[in-house]
């Protein structure tokens, strides 16, 4: 939810005409509008706290992340792909470290651009942002961190990550600690304190350890309550499992 004056909803659809993005009013259940992102077929959205907020979403394709600004994406036609790639009001592809044509005389900065799509290690799963505004993904083999305000460029120190193995939704407490839903009933904590950050073909490792499992229940995703307790769904049963995590690193 996008919950300024008003409250809208974003919403994502894999395959209608290739990927589309609906922003919906959340009270009249109206839809706005409707826009997309080359490349990007949607899987999950998060909004970010920062001003202007910003609109991440994992990308199942192209090993994708996206990013919209949301105050100035306002209808259907905002960053069209068609777009050159030479002004603040574009649409962008970048390699992980927020440019586009690194190493070249036509380098320049991605982060300004209205839309974003950022090459990530692997391909993405679930994704959320804490409150450090860094923007956490599950993945095809990793969880990994993306802060977009860290250095970028050729010297990119952008992306973290932890070995977690396949990892679906993923959740960050107010202690920055992240909880990875595992392929195999497992929980991975990821200790999201430690600072580092490195270029998408070799990002910083951070701490993590493997919880307890979770009875079975095929972990798929997770989200953390006002008490810091973390709740699993599982895919293959039909409950839901809560763990009160203790370890320190």
């Amino acid at each position: 939810l996008d919950g300024r004056i008003e409250s809208y909803v974003w919403v994502g659809d894999s395959d209608y005409d290739g990927g589309s993005i609906w922003k919906i009013d959340g009270r009249s259940g109206e839809v706005l509008f409707r826009t997309k992102v080359a490349g990007c077929k949607p899987y999950g959205f998060a909004l970010d706290g920062r001003n202007p907020q910003n609109l991440w979403v994992s990308c199942r394709s192209n090993n994708a992340l996206a990013r919209i600004d949301t105050s100035r994406c306002t209808s259907a036609g905002c960053a069209a792909e068609t777009t050159p790639a030479s002004g603040a009001t574009d649409f962008r592809t970048c390699v992980g470290e927020g440019i586009i044509n690194p190493g070249t005389a036509n380098e320049r900065n991605c982060d300004t651009a209205v839309k974003q799509r950022i090459a990530v290690p692997q391909s993405p799963y679930g994704i959320t942002v804490d409150r450090n505004q860094r923007v956490w993904l599950g993945s095809d083999g990793s969880a990994y961190r993306y802060d977009p305000m860290a250095t970028g460029g050729s010297s990119g120190e952008r992306w973290a990550r932890a070995s977690t193995g396949t990892s679906r939704g993923i959740s960050v407490d107010a202690l920055l600690f992240a909880y990875a839903a595992r392929e195999g009933n497992r929980v991975t904590q990821v200790d999201g304190n430690a600072m580092g950050g490195g270029p998408t073909s070799n990002p910083f490792t951070l701490p993590s350890v493997e919880l307890d499992n979770t009875n079975n229940n095929a972990s798929w995703g997770t989200a953390v309550d006002f008490d810091g307790k973390v709740w699993v769904l599982g895919k293959d049963r039909s409950v839901a499992m809560v763990l009160s995590p203790t370890t320190t690193f």
